[in-house]
């Protein structure tokens, strides 16, 4: 088995309106901490997968199709074999809503930064490809106490929980 792990920057151009704020209007001007996409490859020699995890607050299945095609047109990974998922991050960029406020309308940065986002996620995928390297794959368990217990709950009487 080989395994690979790749990242990008998925940080959008500024201004632009963070997701996860309704009754925020102003947009966002400044960048606190880089937006990245995260991808591992995995690779038994009969297959390859790949996982992807970005700094968003949602994927859409219009944007898994489009992180996937532009995957399979590196030629590292089939799109078929593309897993896409967001951190749900409140501090990404809003893909749906507009990007307008009182100073002007960013329409055209946000479909820019929409048709430029599945190319810069697919490039941490050729990058977890180009490190493929021998790995073991191994998994460990161990009793985690008082997750999913009501905040009164003591450890002793939490239920217990393998991760």
């Amino acid at each position: 088995m080989r395994a690979g792990f790749g990242t990008s920057s998925i940080t959008p151009p500024l201004p632009c309106r963070l997701a996860g704020y309704a009754r925020r209007q102003a947009l966002s001007r400044q960048v606190a901490q880089p937006l990245r996409a995260r991808s591992i490859v995995l690779d038994n020699g009969r297959a390859r997968v790949g996982w992807v995890i970005c700094d968003l607050l949602e994927v859409s299945r219009s944007l898994v199709a489009d992180v996937r095609a532009a995957v399979e047109a590196t030629g590292c990974v089939a799109g078929a074999n593309v897993m896409v998922s967001a951190t749900h991050t409140h501090a990404g960029p809003d893909l749906n809503g507009d990007w307008d406020d009182e100073k002007g309308s960013y329409r055209d940065a946000q479909a820019q930064y929409r048709a430029f986002l599945p190319h810069a996620v697919a490039s941490s995928m050729v990058c977890a490809v180009e490190d493929l390297a021998p790995s073991v794959l191994a998994w460990a368990e161990e009793p985690v106490y008082g997750v999913g217990a009501g905040r009164r709950a003591t450890t002793a009487g939490a239920q217990r929980a393998s991760v």
